[in-house]
Order: C-alpha cells, then structure tokens, then sequence
C-alpha cells in the first residue's frame, strides 16, 4: 500500500490595501495536508504530463483513472494546467452509487481536490488547450 503525503504552506500578505487606510498590515499562513496525512492508497496514475488539446463540444478523456485503467477509483486528484481548461470530473453518487455525477469546473493553475470514499472519482476529462501535470490516487 502506498502514501500520498502533500506538504506545504499556502502564504499570503501583506494586504496592500491596509497600508492606503492605517490599518496595519498582516500575513495570512496555513499549511496543506491531505486528510489523512499521510492519505494511504493501493493504485496511483504515477505524475503524467500531457499536452491536451480539444475544441468544444468535444473532450478528451484522461489516462490513469477509469474503469480500466490504472485507478478506478479515485480519492485525490493533483493537476496543474499553464492555461484555462475545462475538467469535466465523474464521481459516484454517493445516494445512487449505481448513478453518476458529472461536475464541470474551469481551472488555471493547481488544482487539488479530495474526494469521499462514497463518492469516488471514476472518469476524468479535459476540454480546452493546455499543458498539464496530473496525478489520481485510489483504488
């Protein structure tokens, strides 16, 4: 069994706007960590770098988690895009697991979301041209 371990410290500050109005000026600080952390998985995609490259209405499906690949369900996914893309990102409904949910979300940047183990990540795809880093951890 292998382990997810993120660590970090998300730093910001110091507010510009407090120096224009004699407040004083702060710093926000917190640290990043999985839940658990270490987070224990038995299947990882391994970091895949890709240029992905799609035209609405279509998307390309991303290798490394699905019904069969190498994560069929995933709890933590880790992706970084230079450009905007649409994610299109399947789950099982934790109500109906015999049902999914399909979420769109915009991203630029990292982009790192946990999901619960009632409602797994079980398809990933991409709309939009980018290059990304990715990694899906699971089962």
């Amino acid at each position: 069994m292998g382990q997810l371990a993120i660590s970090g410290t998300v730093l910001g500050g110091p507010v510009t706007i407090g120096a224009a109005y004699g407040f004083p000026q702060s710093l926000f600080t917190t640290q990043l960590a999985t839940t658990p952390n270490p987070k224990p998985f038995s299947a990882a995609s391994g970091v895949l770098t890709r240029r992905v490259s799609t035209v609405s209405p279509s998307f390309a499906v991303l290798t490394g988690v699905g019904a069969t690949d190498t994560v069929q369900r995933g709890d933590t996914l880790y992706l970084r895009s230079d450009a905007q893309l649409l994610l299109r990102i399947s789950q099982l409904d934790p109500l109906n697991p015999a049902t999914t949910l399909v979420r769109l979300i915009y991203v630029q940047g990292l982009f790192i979301v946990e999901f619960p183990q009632s409602s797994p990540l079980i398809l990933l795809e991409s709309q939009g041209s980018a290059t990304i880093e990715y990694l899906v951890t699971g089962q």
